[in-house]
């Protein structure tokens, strides 16, 4: 077993990569594609279809994930 320490590297060094690949996986892609509009919708209110589309792209492209070492 290994020890906080131990653990507590490993995952630092395997965070980057692993958001890396998360990102860039097709399920991620679906994700967000199914739950951004009705986020959005909830922070601006009702839109219309064509500009839901064109924020939740916009957003996509805003979005990261950033690694914290501890």
């Amino acid at each position: 077993m290994l020890n906080a320490k131990a653990i507590n590297l490993l995952a630092n060094q395997l965070a980057p990569t692993v958001a890396e690949k998360l990102f860039a996986s097709e399920a991620w892609v679906e994700f967000l594609q199914s739950n951004l509009p009705s986020l959005i919708d909830t922070e601006l209110g009702e839109c219309d279809e064509d500009l839901l589309f064109e924020l939740s792209l916009c957003v996509m492209d805003r979005l990261s994930l950033k690694a914290h070492t501890f």
